[in-house]
């Protein structure tokens, strides 16, 4: 009975240390390798090869960028704002504050109890002679007490007692305020604030996708080829898919997933179409990696969902690296002539 409980001691610590191996190890993974995005083109435009040197090409005059929406994380900023106006006319004052007044404040004063005793002065005497005598005492500080010696109870008259109070001096702060008309001002009047306004952060893990639209510029027997993003199609048209990674780490060997999924609506399950896979060695931290698939047919009418993951071969199976990326066609039956 002893063996077994050891063993099982043994196998809970070994499967703590597991868990906590996956927690740590996963996510720095996760962050080292990644997808970055998912890119459906057409090519347009082929240019012959003597004339592309005729053609400029000027970047991201504008841009385009998507986000997982699902992602991100609504915070509230505050935007400064600042300005000037000219104002002439009457001023409304609205200020308030405190000023301070000395005032004694009354507390719970207490009562004083004495006994009123039937006994004389003592004499000359020594401590042993004093009975039934009092003594006057004086104190340090000017004052004087009475110290009575023996007196036997039937020579105490009565008890009495007296009450008194206790007053505190107080700096009271008594607040103020005024409300109402000012004098007459002509003046240039200065404003600042800030206000609130609420707006969703993303981080980069978060941003799908992010191209630059090009303005191209070619003489007129000239033309340019360039990648042209797809997100809307006709049935039977054919795209192209691209797949960019990243990788902060060498020396691992990843594997890279283009996958093609179609479903006639909104609500209909995915359908499997197509799936490329590609085993890539990265041998450069800092290094960008990608996959390609090539003439991928549009051939039903419906939603095509492209997706793009990376994965790490590990002792027990793939493990997926990062957070895949996804893009989505929107396929039309051809225009009718």
């Amino acid at each position: 009975m002893r063996t077994m409980r050891t063993m099982r001691t043994k196998m809970s610590v070994v499967f703590t240390l597991l868990l906590a191996l996956a927690f740590f190890c996963g996510p720095a993974i996760a962050q080292n390798i990644f997808p970055e995005t998912v890119f459906p083109y057409t090519i347009k435009n082929a240019v012959p090869s003597d004339e592309v040197d005729q053609c400029e090409a000027t970047i991201i005059p504008e841009t385009i960028c998507e986000v997982d929406q699902d992602a991100g994380i609504t915070v509230t900023k505050n935007v400064p704002y600042s300005g000037t106006v000219d104002y002439s006319g009457p001023t409304t004052v609205n200020v308030s504050g405190t000023v301070p007044f000395e005032t004694f404040n009354k507390l719970p004063g207490g009562t004083f109890t004495y006994a009123v005793v039937g006994a004389g002065i003592c004499g000359d005497v020594g401590d042993d002679g004093k009975v039934n005598c009092c003594e006057v005492k004086g104190d340090p500080g000017g004052t004087v007490h009475m110290v009575c010696y023996k007196v036997p109870a039937e020579n105490i008259i009565f008890n009495q007692t007296f009450s008194y109070d206790i007053c505190e001096a107080e700096t009271a702060q008594v607040p103020w305020s005024y409300n109402g008309p000012g004098n007459e001002v002509a003046a240039n009047i200065a404003y600042n604030g800030t206000t609130p306004y609420d707006v969703k952060e993303y981080g980069p893990t978060d941003v799908t996708f992010i191209e630059g639209t090009p303005v191209i510029t070619c003489p007129p027997e000239a033309t340019m080829e360039y990648k042209q993003l797809v997100t809307r199609a006709f049935k039977g048209d054919k795209i192209n898919i691209e797949g960019v990674g990243f990788s902060y780490v060498a020396g691992k060997t990843i594997v890279q997933r283009l996958i093609v999924h179609y479903k006639p609506t909104s609500k209909a399950p995915w359908v499997l179409v197509d799936r490329t896979e590609k085993e890539t060695r990265v041998t450069e931290a800092g290094q960008t990696f990608k996959g390609e698939m090539f003439d991928v047919g549009l051939m039903e009418v419906g939603i095509y969902r492209i997706q793009y993951k990376v994965w790490k071969q590990t002792a027990t199976g793939l493990v997926s690296l990062g957070k895949d990326v996804s893009r989505f066609v929107t396929v039309e039956a051809p225009l009718e002539p």
